[in-house]
């Protein structure tokens, strides 16, 4: 379920998606639906009201002189009230056996592109439109339908949420950590990124007091890393050492972040022990909540070109827009070995 739109992009084909379709990402996600009709309908549903009238007055609020994003919650709210009202368990409702139907808004990826594995469904974002917002009940409401919908749901889901919580929080986003059980934090080696953080960690405990998740982190992933040798660099990662200069950033960074941790322990799965020394607490983050993700340089670039997991890739020649890529045998299983790190740990 993404909200930002590349991961979206990616699975869809990559950049070749759009050079070869005849239709705009935006207007793909626009015809087929994408998430922000996804969690409208859930909190209709969840109201007690058939996605039917949910259609209805998103007609009438396009159609009137205040129309926009603003105006369809605001319709939203004048016809189905504030998220308090009685429900009609024959069209729904939070009751009983009765469950949104997320699965009919989720698309099979293998059915627009061949690459990704036919277990892999998306629900879709074109990145390009407004993000509609949500109130507080709202979005409670929201998170407790999805929630019961993928728990009771015929088949049994991995759901994995890719928010744009490094840019802001926004209601999307609040909505993403509130149904989800564990957090993994993405963050490059920088201090302007740590800094980033300490702001995700405020926002989230916030979240845990106002009762809307609880979730907790599990990981921290440096990214986008530069390896200076394929061996392990205990205790941060078990498949490679950075350069000398990220090996420093990264050694202050994961004392800093232990500090974190260590103010925010109910926000960790593994949290710093009590009484920890600085070093021990440092220690404790860099073995327990943090990892290295490599740069994926010319296989990355192929990737997201043609829209190909690296895990799918065979080594060879790829063709893609402008360039071709080669994609070495030893690389790959480089890419595999790390990304199995991070498997192993979630």
């Amino acid at each position: 379920m993404t909200v930002v739109g590349d991961l979206t992009r990616l699975f869809l084909g990559g950049d070749s998606f759009e050079r070869s379709s005849s239709v705009s990402l935006s207007d793909f996600v626009a015809v087929h639906g994408g998430t922000t009709k996804l969690l409208f309908d859930c909190l209709a549903f969840e109201l007690g009201f058939q996605s039917g009238a949910l259609r209805e007055t998103a007609t009438t609020a396009s159609g009137s002189s205040g129309s926009g994003p603003l105006s369809f919650v605001s319709r939203l709210r004048q016809t189905f009230g504030g998220g308090t009202g009685s429900e009609d368990k024959s069209a729904g409702g939070s009751g009983g056996a009765y469950r949104f139907p997320v699965e009919k808004y989720l698309l099979r990826v293998a059915d627009v592109n061949t690459h990704i594995p036919a277990n892999i469904y998306l629900s879709m974002s074109s990145g390009g439109g407004s993000q509609h917002p949500f109130r507080l009940t709202e979005r409670l409401t929201v998170v407790q339908g999805l929630r019961r919908a993928f728990q009771q749901a015929p088949a049994s889901y991995k759901v994995l949420f890719d928010t744009d919580g490094d840019l802001h929080f926004s209601d999307y986003t609040r909505i993403a950590i509130g149904v989800a059980d564990h957090l993994v934090v993405p963050l490059f080696p920088s201090f302007t990124d740590f800094h980033r953080v300490e702001t995700f960690m405020e926002e989230l405990f916030q979240m845990r007091q106002n009762g809307e998740t609880d979730a907790k982190v599990q990981l921290m992933v440096w990214n986008n890393v530069d390896v200076h040798y394929n061996r392990p660099w205990l205790p941060v990662s078990r498949n490679v050492t950075p350069t000398k200069a990220a090996q420093t950033v990264i050694e202050k960074l994961n004392s800093l972040l232990a500090g974190v941790a260590a103010q925010y322990s109910t926000l960790f799965v593994q949290p710093i022990p009590d009484n920890a020394s600085p070093v021990e607490a440092s220690e404790h983050f860099s073995e327990t909540s943090s990892m290295i993700m490599r740069t994926f340089g010319v296989t990355g670039m192929a990737s997201a070109d043609l829209g190909i997991p690296f895990a799918c890739m065979q080594p060879g020649t790829l063709t893609g827009g402008a360039v071709e890529y080669h994609v070495s045998a030893e690389m790959l299983e480089l890419l595999r070995a790390n990304v199995r790190e991070l498997a192993d740990v979630l």
